[in-house]
């Protein structure tokens, strides 16, 4: 959890950063899973999720962060859980993003290219809810495209 908390507070201005009983709560949740990635000992990026509470049999990312922006870790590590969610017999994967955040990056456009996530509803205060569908389809395209590197490959219809 420390080690979750200290990227957090790197990475997301203080209104948007987990406090320690935010941390305990979502562990609580159902289907609580963490992603840790790590360079040598040293933590690097994470992903948490759980259950979603909307949508019977989705799964939904609730933070994910990297220390290393701009060299594939976050598509890796996104690609990564899509598949675990899959494989885990989810059916589609929500989360909230900023249309933009405070460092100018476009967030929602991050995640449409990553994922093809599709925006489902906007809200100023909660950002943009985006979703998408975790099929056979889906999950080979983003592991093609973010694991293998084949920026080309296109997803099978």
């Amino acid at each position: 959890m420390d080690e979750v908390l200290r990227i957090d507070a790197q990475m997301f201005r203080e209104e948007l950063r987990y406090t320690v009983w935010d941390m305990i709560k979502r562990g609580e949740k159902e289907g609580f899973f963490l992603m840790m990635v790590r360079q040598g000992r040293e933590p690097l990026a994470f992903f948490f999720g759980y259950e979603d509470a909307e949508l019977s049999g989705g799964f939904y990312g609730d933070d994910m962060a990297s220390l290393i922006e701009g060299k594939g870790v976050g598509g890796s590590l996104f690609t990564l859980v899509h598949i675990y969610c899959y494989e885990n017999g989810y059916t589609h994967f929500s989360c909230h993003a900023e249309e933009m955040d405070d460092k100018g990056r476009r967030l929602n456009e991050w995640y449409q290219t990553v994922a093809e996530m599709e925006r489902v509803r906007a809200s100023s205060t909660e950002g943009d809810l985006l979703r998408v569908e975790l099929t056979p389809e889906h999950v080979n395209w983003m592991y093609h495209r973010h694991i293998l590197g084949e920026k080309d490959y296109k997803r099978a219809k």
